[in-house]
């Protein structure tokens, strides 16, 4: 029950940090465009493989962050070569995401050591 709760507590975190992010023009463009790209994916496994639509937005997510456990696979000719233009594109905008996160995240710990620098250096003058 603990793991669960922390998953879900990681995942609220997340989905708020996700949000401080788009509220920043400069993430916010990268931010739409993965969205976009999901739902793209999702719309066309949907329709074309007849995947759930949850099913449809699982394929695009473990497609498009390389994962690939195989359980579902595209069957027809026309989905083989749309995962294969969706992979390619997909890849780029899912690596500037992640870079995204990863430079936020790095600001962030800065700024958190230069406040407790601060903190560390007030606390000496007293």
């Amino acid at each position: 029950m603990g793991i669960l709760l922390a998953t879900f507590a990681a995942m609220g975190t997340f989905l708020h940090n996700l949000w401080r992010l788009f509220k920043k023009p400069e993430y916010r463009a990268g931010i739409i465009w993965l969205v976009l790209l999901l739902l793209v994916g999702m719309i066309f496994y949907h329709q074309v493989e007849s995947l759930t639509w949850l099913d449809a937005l699982y394929f695009s997510v473990i497609t498009l962050s390389t994962v690939g456990y195989g359980d579902i696979s595209p069957t027809t000719t026309v989905s083989k070569v749309f995962t294969m233009v969706y992979i390619l594109f997909g890849l780029s905008i899912f690596a500037s995401f992640a870079s995204m996160l990863v430079r936020e995240r790095v600001e962030l710990q800065k700024e958190r050591a230069e406040k407790r620098g601060q903190k560390s250096k007030s606390n000496e003058n007293e």
